[in-house]
């Protein structure tokens, strides 16, 4: 049997309860809303802010590409398979790191001699990069067998360094290497990613 009187189970739900309080289009705890301009105003916030999001990861994705594209596909699956926990690997690239940066406070290296420092100026003019009497920071490591300068070579140019393999007298198989800038190169703005974690991504 129905009931008439608002007690049985049809009777009538209770008015929906509205706000325009609301920290956003819908609570959580309740069905609150907000009005017409809040609501554009938020919705505007909150696409703006994806699309500044978005663009910046696409920026950071560019510059990880373009990164990757420095070394070879081979030399990058060398790498990968290869100096994953190389010691020298990561020791040389702080080294090249530090170099860059104008950081001459570096963790004495286990894999190979500490290297010697010097300015020189280019008297000569041979180097169309520089300006006449431009001093070069140079960086000097010593006696590098041919994978080592391999890969020396390989993350110079990833970090935008310079770099030469030096003949030794009388030692057969050996070289010196010498990573080199230009004393104008310091305080721009150098890349802060290593090459393990371009190469992960």
């Amino acid at each position: 049997m129905c009931c008439f009187d608002g007690s049985g189970p049809h009777a009538p739900l209770p008015p929906l309860q509205t706000s325009t309080t609301g920290r956003g289009f819908f609570s959580s705890a309740s069905p609150e809303f907000v009005n017409g301009e809040k609501g554009a105003a938020l919705e505007s916030y909150r696409t703006n802010s994806k699309g500044q999001d978005k663009k910046e990861k696409s920026s950071e994705g560019d510059i990880i590409a373009m990164l990757k594209k420095r070394l070879s596909k081979s030399t990058r699956r060398l790498i990968v398979r290869s100096c994953t926990d190389s010691k020298f690997f990561q020791e040389f690239e702080e080294h090249v790191v530090a170099f860059k940066l104008g950081n001459e406070k570096t963790e004495k290296p286990t894999t190979f001699e500490e290297p010697d420092r010097r300015e020189e100026e280019d008297q000569g003019h041979c180097n169309p990069h520089l300006k006449v009497g431009e001093k070069r920071r140079k960086l000097m490591f010593k006696e590098f067998d041919s994978f080592q300068r391999f890969l020396a070579h390989r993350i110079a140019k990833f970090h935008d360094v310079q770099s030469e393999s030096i003949a030794i007298m009388g030692c057969k198989g050996m070289k010196n290497l010498e990573l080199s800038l230009p004393m104008s190169t310091e305080g721009e703005q150098h890349h802060k990613y290593r090459i393990l974690e371009v190469l992960a991504n």
